[in-house]
């Protein structure tokens, strides 16, 4: 029972360790680790839920994250950004990480 408890806690300490590293700078350089890159998109806008914070895009293929090109609700991270959006507009926005959310929109643009 001891050796289990032992084995556990370091275990636990080794993981608690790599997730605090990380999170700061890499281990074997020793140098921050760098923000994700923001992820841009195309697509046209096709339902704005301003109260939610959300709109909703059918979006051109995201090659960044792998995704085909579909339909779906986003998250903003500002409730302004829906502030001047139509439903039928074409855009381009960009997506951040959000911990708790997932990709969220911090930029939306009117395509020109």
């Amino acid at each position: 029972m001891f050796k289990r408890s032992v084995m556990l806690a370091v275990v636990l300490a080794g993981v608690s360790l790599s997730f605090t590293a990380s999170a700061a700078e890499s281990v074997v350089t020793n140098k921050p680790v760098a923000p994700a890159a923001d992820i841009q998109g195309k697509g046209i806008v096709k339902k704005i839920d301003s109260a939610a914070g959300n709109v909703n895009i059918a979006h051109e293929a995201i090659a960044a994250l792998q995704w085909p090109a579909m339909t779906m609700d986003f998250k903003v991270s500002d409730r302004k950004l829906l502030a001047n959006l139509q439903a039928g507009q074409s855009i381009v926005f960009v997506l951040g990480k959000d911990p708790v959310v997932g990709y969220v929109i911090t930029r939306i643009e009117p395509v020109k």
